[in-house]
């Protein structure tokens, strides 16, 4: 968990989003975030990661 989420709005993150989250701390957002995802969330377009990541308001 990250600590600016609580542990309810962590709860509530889809893994694509956590992974984004997760990452952002990390200092490698784009290649972190793949190594992440499940095999089949890695093949979504780009586009629909970015919807993703910007989609998060934390």
């Amino acid at each position: 968990m990250i600590a600016c989420v609580t542990e309810r709005e962590w709860d509530t993150l889809t893994a694509i989003e956590r992974a984004f989250l997760v990452n952002a701390m990390e200092m490698d957002i784009l290649p972190g975030v793949f190594g992440d995802l499940t095999e089949a969330e890695q093949t979504l377009p780009l586009h629909d990661l970015a919807d993703v990541l910007l989609s998060i308001k934390v």
